[in-house]
C-alpha cells in the first residue's frame, strides 16, 4: 500500500481541497491518484472540465515536474499546479 501526500494549488483546489492523503496500491501512477480522488471527492462523477483542468495542471511529484503517467513510491508528495493566464 503506498501512501500519497497531495496538494493542489489554485482553481482545483476549491473541488479537492489541499493537504491530502491518499492510499494506493503498488505501481499507481499519478492519473490513479486523480481517478481516486474524483471518486471520493466528486463521488465518481467524471466532469470533462475538471479533466481538462487536470490536464493543463503542471504536475510535481516529490519536487520534480512529471506528468499524469509517472508512477509514484510510497510517502510520495504530489503537487498539481494549475495554470494563470491573465495580464
Amino acid at each position: 500500500m503506498l501512501h500519497v501526500a497531495v496538494k493542489f494549488v489554485g482553481a482545483l483546489r476549491e473541488k479537492f481541497g489541499s493537504n491530502l492523503k491518499v492510499e494506493l496500491d503498488e505501481g499507481s501512477t499519478v492519473k490513479d491518484v486523480i481517478l481516486k480522488l474524483m471518486d471520493e471527492k466528486l463521488k465518481g462523477e467524471v466532469r470533462p472540465s475538471i479533466m481538462e483542468a487536470i490536464d493543463k495542471c503542471r504536475v510535481i511529484v516529490n519536487g520534480r515536474f512529471s506528468d499524469i503517467s509517472a508512477k509514484i513510491e510510497d510517502n510520495s508528495e504530489i503537487i498539481f499546479l494549475t495554470l494563470m493566464a491573465g495580464g
